[in-house]
């Protein structure tokens, strides 16, 4: 897999990002997913004995955080790895609004963050690079966003 792009995001925490839908469940998949991602890791930094994957799914492209924590018993040399799949995630991309893209936008605290319906794979690489992306507790944005369609 040659789309992945990891970055570290501080002492423990990595984000991986994969420009590709990935099936959540082929265990099978995960595992070699998993598995790809360590070994990249640990070829540059140091990881510690638990760590633990946040997967979060969507059509376009599929973010990972990995977090490495100290155990604290270590009787073997093995690492243990906990999988997370966050399968309601919403994404949304902070934008400059008007926007030429397919969505809702919501208007929430001074910024604009989209959700998109249906874009081209080339429109959203684009968007990816040119916006940031979040994913994680949307629901206020969501809920108390003022709601644009366009």
């Amino acid at each position: 897999m040659s789309n992945i792009i990891i970055k570290k995001e501080n002492i423990n925490t990595y984000q991986i990002k994969i420009y590709e839908e990935i099936n959540i469940n082929n265990i099978s998949k995960l595992k070699d997913i998993s598995k790809e991602i360590i070994n990249k890791i640990k070829k540059k930094y140091s990881l510690k004995k638990e760590i633990v994957l946040d997967i979060y799914p969507s059509i376009y492209e599929t973010i990972i955080e990995l977090k490495d924590y100290n155990r604290l018993i270590d009787i073997s040399n093995l690492t243990e790895v906990k999988i997370n799949i966050h399968t309601d995630t919403i994404f949304l991309y902070e934008i400059d609004y008007p926007t030429k893209y397919k969505g809702i936008v919501y208007y929430y605290k001074n910024k604009y963050y989209l959700k998109i319906n249906n874009i081209s794979k080339k429109e959203y690489l684009y968007l990816s690079e040119h916006s940031k992306l979040l994913y994680k507790d949307n629901n206020k944005i969501l809920d108390n966003g003022l709601k644009i369609k366009i």
